[in-house]
């Protein structure tokens, strides 16, 4: 499974069905850094929750500009 910015978010209560250039920047920085997405070792995850990892993982310097004010603790 293969996220763009028109694809759904696959799971969470509030962003499910919202297409990913919609879902909060500083939601998807929070998965990465608190939700151990950053790990890279994707055998771990549902395939969900890999796609949402290489999508942050590809729009990583976007998303970190549009939520500047948070600080990340990894970095793809």
């Amino acid at each position: 499974m293969e996220l763009t910015d028109q694809s759904p978010m696959p799971y969470g209560q509030a962003h499910r069905g919202v297409v990913m250039e919609k879902v909060p920047a500083s939601y998807l920085l929070w998965l990465w850094d608190d939700c151990n997405m950053h790990s890279g070792d994707t055998r771990w995850m549902s395939e969900p929750q890999a796609a949402v990892a290489n999508y942050i993982r590809q729009n990583f310097h976007a998303l970190e500009t549009e939520c500047k004010d948070r600080i990340i603790k990894h970095r793809p």
